[in-house]
């Protein structure tokens, strides 16, 4: 009776290890499949400049570029929307009609930004790209895998840009798919930022 029970024992614990050894890997993946490319610009890595690259299940895409430095931001940042074709060319194009293309190396999008050259590696959260509503002020923020974050602000009527988030001087509150930042000078500031995980998310 002792044998019988000890090799049903040994039976189940070899069916359960079989199993786990079968069971499938879990894979960190966005919503609906989106990728999220997040990088540096060439040349300007002592501003922190970053290019983050949205890309959904069906290619299409949504970009943005932003930095630490007011001055930069308000020549350089800004949102891109197009579309990465199945031979991995990314062409974009913002509002102005500024053009951001890069071409896909495995996990890596290397591109140009106008006359500028950036390079970004697939990332995974909390990097990310995130967007949200103040009043009338949309807020754009780059999150690294550094952990490097920037921002910028612009008006909702105008389009215009506002000003450029220093870090430095506020707090963030970090959540799954969420950042929530305050900043209290020069005036008060509190925003929830919802990660992009589509190409729309910059319009």
């Amino acid at each position: 009776m002792r044998r019988i029970l000890l090799t049903r024992v040994v039976l189940a614990t070899l069916l359960l290890t079989g199993l786990a050894s079968f069971a499938p890997v879990p894979t960190a993946t966005g919503q609906d499949g989106a990728r999220t490319f997040i990088g540096r610009v060439a040349g300007a890595e002592a501003m922190d400049a970053l290019v983050a690259v949205v890309v959904a299940a069906d290619g299409s895409a949504a970009a943005y570029s932003c930095s630490a430095d007011d001055g930069w931001n308000q020549q350089y940042s800004k949102w891109f929307t197009g579309q990465l074709d199945a031979q991995g060319q990314l062409t974009a194009r913002a509002n102005d009609g500024t053009e951001l293309t890069a071409r896909l190396q495995g996990q890596r999008l290397e591109g140009t930004l106008g006359s500028l050259q950036w390079t970004a590696e697939l990332a995974s959260p909390p990097a990310g790209l995130y967007r949200g509503r103040a009043d009338d002020e949309i807020h754009g923020v780059i999150q690294a895998a550094d952990g490097t974050r920037v921002g910028r602000v612009w008006s909702v009527t105008t389009g215009a840009h506002v000003n450029t988030w220093d870090f430095r001087r506020a707090t963030v509150e970090q959540g799954p798919g969420v950042l929530r930042a305050q900043r209290n000078e020069p005036q008060f500031i509190f925003v929830e930022l919802q990660v992009c995980t589509n190409a729309f998310c910059g319009l």
